[in-house]
Order: C-alpha cells, then structure tokens, then sequence
C-alpha cells in the first residue's frame, strides 16, 4: 500500500483521457428513467432506502457536464450533491452497509459516489489558487541531501513526495516519503517500528533555525477537529506533482467525499493473508484512514511501473481551508475484486485524529541536516 515516491519516466496519462474517463464513470448517473410521475411513485414505494438512494442518485446530476456549466451552478450543484451523499453515509442505512454490507452492496456505494475531478471545482469556493498553495515538495536532489521545494522550484529531483506546514518550523509528512531522506540508521529503525506498531503513515519534521529563516513556510495550516467533522464531506487533496496530468504550474486537485474506514472496508480492499507482515500493515494503516474516489487514471499504471499518483504522497486534505488530513496511499479497483469490475482508482489519507496521535506518540523527527 505504501508508494514509492520515486519518480519513473513512462507513457503518459492525457488530461484528455481523464476526462474521458470521468464522462465513462459518470454515465450511468446521467441517464434519466423515463417512467411517468405515477409509475415513478410506485417504484419508490417498493424500494429499501439503499435502493432508493441509487435510483434517485442515477436520476439526479449529469454530473460529466458540470464543467461546461457557470461557477455558481457548479457551486450549487456540487454542494447539493454533497449534502445528499453525506446524509446517505450518516444515515441508519449508509452506516449498515460501511459496517457490515454485502460485497455486492459497498460496490454500489463506490460507484454511485461522485467522481468530480479539478475543472468541476475551478473557481468555486473549494478551489485553491496558486498563491495560497498549502504544500511543498520534499526530495533527496542528485548531490543528495534533503530539500525542501516550493511552487515552481524546477530543481532536479531523484525522488520526492509533499508536505505542509503546521507551524513556522514544522512540517508534517508521510513516514514512506521522510524514511529514504533519513541518513541516521538508529532513527529509521525506531521510526519503523513507531509507524508499523501503530499503523500511521505519518512524520513531523521539525526544522533547525537556519533552515527556517532560508525557507520560511510558504503557507501554515491549521488542523480540522477531529475525524468525525470529516466522514462525508467534501475533501480536495492539493499536492505539486508536475506529470501529464498535473496543471501547468505542476499542481493537482483532488476532489471527493471523505468516507470513514470501517473494520468491513478494510476487508474489501484489504482481505486477511496469513503470515503476510505486509497485509498486516496495510490493513492497520487502512483501518486508520478515510477513503475517497480519485480521478480517473491517477492510480492506473501505463508501463507497469509509475502511476500519476505517485509524488503526491504526503499532500494535505484541505477541507473549508483547514488540514483535515494527509495522502499516504491509492489502489486501482480493478485490483479489489477482479469478478465485480470496479472501474475506479481510490485513495486513502489519514484524518486528524491520526495526525494528532502521531505527535502524542513520538513520530517527531528533528532535521539536523536539511536545505
């Protein structure tokens, strides 16, 4: 589950296709019933609430041509759209299938969820603009020492990944992104073992004197309340990923729902190996994380090797301008359950509970040798 934050060269994903993508994903929530009012009432009269819910979900937004329409439609259409869905997760129903629904019953869930990708939320209130870019990219460069990047740094890069300022001279991460930066042996060994005991994939990185005066943060973020305020909300995840898919000043948005991980959906995506220390450390990361939808082609590998996700690793979850969590991982459907054909690609992040918990429990790093 964990990505490398190594950078590969392969065959490029299109924006094109992406969007492509999004309309295939999206169709089957665009296509209206075409039953008259009475027929329609009778209909619903003999469904559950979840079937209810995917009926009037297939019925209620054409959602691959929200880019076409103005800003306040969008607006509109997409708070809507997330009221609904939020309702659906919290309610008797939604919770029932989260915590022990059927196979069959969480693949519908997934499917029905909105796939909004960035030109749906470009200039509404939850886009985010170049000058209030809330992450940086952390690399070991070709001499090899630890950096620190900002928004249009160009310098050369082995590998990287994101973080974000918490504070003027702190900066939080994922564990799998720091760990290949981190020279001291004693210091990766102790983190290890901190980040696999307790399943989160997340560092803070606290910064000497002289780097912080160089650098400065470029943006300082304040934490969401606690992962209760998160589970079906609008999330956008903002990272610096120069690729094909990537705007033009190498930024990408992720925009989705934040789900709650439950014991049931970490065996959906994560069933049980006996004897697998791995399987073991995803499931405990999983089972401290949110779930949301991608958008199309980010987690699909072209060449069996780098996937447009990768870099991303460690972005911050921005929810109404506050830290709700950080990026530490995605899945291609396709690879959940070959039989149901989930043609989607799904990310994970820790939420702020787990950010939090993380500094309570010593997964503080203090960087004596950085740029």
């Amino acid at each position: 589950m964990r990505e490398d934050p190594s950078r590969k060269q392969g065959l490029q994903v299109t924006r094109r296709g992406v969007l492509k993508g999004a309309a295939a994903v999206a169709g089957a929530g665009a296509v209206g019933v075409g039953l008259d009012w009475a027929i329609e009432q009778h209909v619903l009269r003999n469904l559950n609430d979840f079937q209810r819910y995917i009926y009037n979900r297939k019925k209620r937004m054409q959602i691959n041509n929200l880019a076409s329409l103005s800003v306040g439609k969008r607006e509109a259409l997409i708070d809507a759209e997330v009221a609904s869905v939020g309702n659906f997760l919290r309610s008797t129903e939604g919770k029932r299938i989260l915590e022990s629904g059927t196979t069959e019953e969480i693949w519908k869930m997934l499917i029905m969820m909105p796939p909004l990708i960035r030109e749906h939320i470009r200039g509404t209130k939850y886009d985010i603009a170049t000058g209030e870019w809330p992450s940086v990219r952390l690399s070991r460069s070709l001499v090899g020492a630890s950096q620190t990047h900002k928004l249009g740094d160009r310098f050369p890069m082995q590998s990287y990944g994101n973080g974000f300022y918490t504070g003027r001279g702190t900066l939080t991460t994922n564990w799998h992104v720091l760990g290949g930066l981190v020279g001291n042996l004693r210091s990766r060994n102790r983190f290890n073992q901190l980040s696999d005991t307790h399943g989160l994939d997340i560092v803070h990185v606290e910064f000497p004197e002289n780097h912080i005066e160089a650098h400065g943060p470029q943006k300082i973020l304040s934490y969401m309340g606690r992962d209760e305020d998160v589970h079906g909300t609008l999330i956008t995840v903002a990272g610096i990923d120069p690729d094909s898919t990537a705007g033009k000043d190498g930024t990408k948005l992720y925009p989705s729902l934040a789900v709650r991980m439950t014991p049931r959906l970490v065996d959906f995506f994560a069933p049980t190996r006996i004897g697998s220390a791995r399987n073991e450390m995803i499931r405990a990361e999983l089972g401290n994380s949110f779930m949301f939808i991608l958008p199309p082609g980010e987690n699909e590998s072209r060449d069996d090797m780098s996937m447009p996700i990768h870099g991303m690793s460690g972005s911050p979850v921005i929810s109404a301008g506050t830290v709700a969590g950080i990026l530490q991982a995605g899945m291609n459907g396709r690879t959940v359950n070959k039989q149901l054909g989930l043609e989607i690609n799904i990310g994970f992040f820790h939420g702020p509970d787990a950010i939090k918990k993380a500094k309570d429990i010593g997964l503080t790093y203090k960087a004596s040798e950085w740029r």
